[in-house]
């Protein structure tokens, strides 16, 4: 019915947000084959390679309390929340 290509075979596991899990995703660059990624905000303003890694392991929750005083959240909660 929607015409899309079989995901190939992959373990299963079970696990928690913070072991950083492939999801599978469909994205508009290939809208019929299936692709595994990784969920984690990585701001706009990081340099390199180490502190986007850094970050994106700091950055799996956003807490109520201070998500406005983080500036890894700070844009996205004041503009797109």
């Amino acid at each position: 019915r929607f015409l899309l290509n079989p995901f190939p075979e992959f373990d299963l596991y079970y696990a928690n947000a913070f072991t950083h899990p492939r999801l599978v995703v469909y994205t508009d660059a290939a809208p019929h084959d299936p692709q595994l990624s990784v969920w984690g905000l990585v701001p706009a303003w990081v340099k390199d390679d180490a502190q986007r890694i850094q970050l994106w392991n700091q950055t799996l929750n956003a807490r109520g309390e201070s998500i406005f005083d983080k500036p890894a959240f700070r844009h996205s909660a004041r503009r797109k929340r």
